[in-house]
C-alpha cells in the first residue's frame, strides 16, 4: 500500500498509467484498490536484487542480464508513446541536485565541501549534454531496491509512479552509481558491483545510449546519493567518501 497526501492518489494512478511500457518486459504490481489518499497493490513475488545473489554459479549475472534486457525492451517499445509526456531533461536533474545539496548541508555541514565539489562537477557535466532528440520512458528512480528477480520468471519492477519521458541514460546511470555505492557500503562485493556495471554497459550500448550522457547522469546520481545519505548518520562518512571519489 502507498499512502499519499489527501487527494493525491489520482496523480499516482495517472503516473502508473504513463508507465505501461514497463508492463510486459517486467512484472508490475496490479492496483487492487484506491481512495483519495491510498493505493493498494497486489504482491509481487521475488528477491530484491539489493540482497545479492552468488556470483560463482552465474545467478547474479543472469539476474542482471534479464533485468537489463527487460529494461532495454521497455525503453525501445516506449519511443513512439511518450510524445504527450513532460520530459525530464538535464536541467531538471541539475535543479534537483541543487535542492538536495541545500537540504544535505543543513543536516551535515561537515560534508558540505566534498558534496559541493561533486554537485558542481555533476552540474557541469549535465550542462554539456546536447538536447535530447528522442526521449523514452524512464523510471527516474531506478535502483536495486526497485527490482525483484525470480528464477524462470520475468523480473519485477516497483514504484513505477516516478516514470516520465527522458533520457534512458538516467536510469542506466542510477543503476551504475548504486552498484558503486553498494560496494562502498559493503553490501555487495566489488566483484558483484563489477558484474552489474558490465551488464549495464552492455545494455546501454545496445540501446544506443551515448557514453557522455551515461557519465554525466552517473556523476549526478553519485552526488545525489552523497546528499541522500547525509540524512542517515550510519552512512555519512561513507557518503563523504563517495562524494570525494
Amino acid at each position: 500500500m502507498k499512502i499519499v497526501r489527501p487527494g493525491r492518489a489520482g496523480r499516482l494512478l495517472d503516473a502508473i498509467e504513463r508507465a505501461t511500457a514497463f508492463d510486459g518486459p517486467f512484472r508490475t504490481a496490479a492496483v487492487l484498490a484506491s481512495d483519495d489518499d491510498t493505493v493498494t497493490f497486489a504482491e509481487l513475488p521475488g528477491r530484491l536484487l539489493h540482497d545479492g545473489l552468488p556470483v560463482t554459479d552465474g545467478a547474479w549475472r543472469r539476474a542482471w542480464r534479464e533485468t537489463l534486457d527487460a529494461w532495454a525492451e521497455a525503453v525501445e517499445s516506449s519511443r513512439a508513446h511518450v510524445g504527450h509526456m513532460e520530459v525530464h531533461g538535464p536541467a531538471d536533474e541539475a535543479g534537483m541536485l541543487e535542492a538536495w545539496g541545500e537540504r544535505a548541508d543543513a543536516v551535515d555541514p561537515a560534508g558540505a565541501v566534498r558534496r559541493g565539489r561533486a554537485l558542481a562537477m555533476a552540474r557541469r557535466e549535465l550542462q554539456r549534454l546536447d538536447p535530447l532528440e528522442h526521449p523514452t520512458l524512464i523510471h527516474r528512480d531506478l535502483h536495486d531496491k526497485q527490482i525483484l528477480w525470480r528464477e524462470g520468471d520475468r523480473p519485477a519492477l516497483l514504484d513505477v509512479d516516478t516514470a516520465t519521458a527522458g533520457d534512458p541514460a538516467l536510469d542506466a546511470a542510477n543503476l551504475r552509481a548504486h552498484a558503486t555505492w553498494r560496494a562502498l557500503q559493503g553490501i555487495w562485493t566489488e566483484e558483484q558491483a563489477e558484474v552489474v556495471r558490465e551488464e549495464i554497459d552492455r545494455a546501454a550500448a545496445h540501446s544506443g545510449i551515448r557514453p557522455e550522457s551515461l557519465a554525466a547522469y552517473e556523476s549526478g546520481t553519485i552526488a545525489r546519493l552523497a546528499c541522500v545519505y547525509a540524512f542517515r548518520p550510519r552512512w555519512r562518512e561513507a557518503a563523504h567518501g563517495l562524494a570525494a571519489a
